[in-house]
């Protein structure tokens, strides 16, 4: 009887392995969304953008989505995120971060993407 139960849990073990690897598989390969909401000629959303243009190069499971602030999906998403006028912003998971927030120091802007990133 115990070499019963051994078999049994040993087949269990197999089976959830087996049904939780398609799951491991689509978390490790999930990427990770920066949302730029900029604005057109806008000499800091240039700065800010090569910031993340540098940790993207780092890091190829990050994607970068890009919005004009006065655009009807700028507005959408300065709705949703309830982001301030405040231009460049950048917008990690629920993590906004303002040009204020850093105020044109790009080593700021980098640290506080990356911590954001680690969340």
């Amino acid at each position: 009887m115990h070499a019963f139960g051994s078999k049994t849990q040993l087949a269990i073990l197999l089976l959830v392995s087996v049904l939780a690897l398609p799951l491991l598989t689509i978390l490790a390969s999930a990427s990770t969304e920066i949302i730029s909401l900029k604005s057109p000629g806008c000499h800091k959303c240039a700065d800010a953008e090569r910031t993340i243009d540098g940790i993207m190069a780092e890091n190829k499971s990050i994607t970068l989505v890009k919005y004009d602030y006065f655009t009807d999906d700028g507005r959408r998403v300065i709705k949703e995120y309830r982001v301030k006028s405040d231009i460049p912003s950048v917008i990690i998971g629920h993590t906004v971060i303002g040009y204020k927030s850093y105020n044109g120091d790009t080593a700021k802007l980098d640290r506080m993407i990356r911590e954001a990133l680690a969340n």
